[in-house]
């Protein structure tokens, strides 16, 4: 997801077709449980529904909420 939202942002210096980002986040009135990226995410797998993942850190200064993100 991270990947896709970088890929998503303009570059200034010149003409370029803008990536979007496939799906829609889920709604704010309707209970959900597991990861709140799944619905737009490549690479989810159904673990990721099974609750918010824990905020882990990879290394000095980078945490990720995702389970699928292994530690360099």
């Amino acid at each position: 997801y991270a990947k896709a939202l970088l890929n998503a942002v303009p570059v200034i210096s010149g003409r370029q077709t803008l990536r979007a980002i496939p799906g829609a986040p889920p709604e704010i009135s309707a209970p959900f449980t597991g990861c709140s990226f799944y619905p737009r995410c490549p690479i989810h797998i159904d673990k990721c529904l099974k609750g918010e993942p824990l905020l882990r850190s990879i290394k000095t200064g980078h945490s990720v909420r995702c389970i699928r993100v292994k530690k360099p």
